[in-house]
């Protein structure tokens, strides 16, 4: 169980970084941070918004990716990157009709694209750590 957490945890971070480095240089980056925020504002107190948020990312996209450990190793990676992938597609499909808005991660052709990359990227290196863990 724990290898399963640290991958998902690795995973999750990875997509973190990659939001928090790449907004800051690129205009047509997604902005999950911002798009988090929304949604934790339904659901807390709004002091501190931007530490729940980011805490809640890293907790719901860790226990996501975490479902890497029901696979086995040698199928992990690919289960990861199957699981970034869905994960992305729900970035880019889910925010609209749950009334988020669509300008975080459906903004331009390039901002669709990343938004996927970083989960899918999140998921292939949480699937490769597992691998890595479990025949340890």
């Amino acid at each position: 169980m724990w290898k399963a957490l640290v991958s998902g945890l690795a995973g999750a971070c990875a997509v973190t970084l990659m939001n928090e480095t790449i907004r800051r240089f690129d205009d047509e980056a997604p902005r999950l941070d911002l798009l988090g925020m929304r949604a934790t504002a339904d659901v807390v107190q709004p002091d501190h918004l931007r530490t729940k948020a980011l805490t809640g990312d890293l907790l719901a996209n860790t226990l996501f990716l975490s479902i890497v450990g029901a696979s086995s190793a040698e199928q992990a990676p690919l289960c990861g990157a199957s699981l970034g992938l869905s994960a992305g597609a729900g970035a880019l499909i889910l925010p609209g009709p749950l009334g988020y808005g669509e300008e975080y991660t459906n903004r331009t052709l390039k901002t669709q694209l990343l938004s996927v990359a970083y989960y899918a990227t999140g998921g292939l290196l949480a699937g490769m750590i597992y691998r890595q863990l479990a025949r340890s």
